[in-house]
């Protein structure tokens, strides 16, 4: 009976599975060396960026992504290497008979339970921050008057005279002033008539 080829998700994490920190060239290197065939980095990237998501695939609960000055390296956490390739395999899928779940690693193997539950708490911070800025709700201060009679406006609810107007204005104002400096000041003569009409 022929054996089952690996596939490129699985072969990854055969590289990971050796405990060491690797960069994305190296896991490329030994998963090319181990598939007897070329694996492209960018394949390699691509996959790399699924797996170690939570949302996406479970073994994003397992895998540190560290940066380094030669790129972003990875490995994972000490505790998984407890389980079998296989079962690791598994909790790449979402279905299927050889599915292995998180619930499953972490009744296997209890030390598991704190990267999964702080991965969670990570990923609901980041959902309540992204809910602060559309605060929906929001109470008015403007008093409410019976209905039919006319609501008084207060000072603080006039329209305030727009920015870009006030801009306009003060520029206007200052050029005015420079060329009247330029010309030497500003002199204004009046000529006054005055003519009595008689009765």
């Amino acid at each position: 009976m022929s054996k089952k080829k690996k596939t490129q998700s699985e072969l990854i994490l055969d590289t990971l599975m050796t405990g060491n920190n690797l960069l994305l060239k190296e896991i490329t290197k030994m998963a090319s060396e181990a598939s007897a065939q070329e694996v492209k980095i960018q394949s390699v990237s691509n996959i790399m960026t699924k797996l170690s998501d939570p949302g996406r695939s479970s073994t994003g609960h397992f895998i540190i992504k560290n940066k380094t000055p030669e790129g972003y390296a990875y490995s994972l956490v000490p505790e998984i290497l407890n389980l079998a390739p296989e079962e690791i395999y598994g909790l790449t899928r979402k279905t299927g008979k050889d599915r292995f779940t998180l619930k499953m690693a972490v009744q296997k193997i209890p030390e598991l339970e704190k990267y999964a539950q702080k991965t969670v708490k990570t990923a609901g911070r980041k959902k309540s921050a992204a809910k602060k800025p559309g605060k929906k709700g929001a109470v008015s201060t403007r008093s409410v008057t019976p209905k039919g009679r006319p609501a008084k406006v207060t000072e603080s609810e006039t329209p305030e005279e727009p920015a870009a107007q006030k801009t306009a204005f003060m520029d206007l104002k200052d050029s005015f002033q420079e060329g009247i400096q330029r010309i030497g000041g500003l002199r204004i003569k009046f000529h006054f008539t005055a003519k009595i009409l008689k009765r």
